[in-house]
């Protein structure tokens, strides 16, 4: 049975806005050609770090998760 924060976690990221730029798993796994299980574990150790973030992106007329990486901002000497 899902739980009331389960229930409003999945409500409110429906209505999150989609970002075109971000790549899905089978982009992901196509662009650096790897295995798809592959990309989603490399994914969920980027999120994890906080190196990449979950978005979601329209694929045809479904919206999927995807992913952005996040550039770290450098060093001014």
């Amino acid at each position: 049975m899902i739980t009331r924060d389960e229930w409003l976690k999945a409500l409110g990221e429906s209505v999150k806005p989609c970002d075109p730029d971000s790549l899905t798993i089978n982009e992901i796994a196509r662009q650096f050609d790897i295995g798809r299980q592959g990309a989603v574990a490399r994914m969920r150790v980027l999120v994890e770090n906080g190196q990449a973030i979950r978005t979601f992106k329209m694929v045809g007329p479904r919206r999927v998760p995807s992913y952005n990486i996040i550039a770290k901002a450098r060093k001014r000497r």
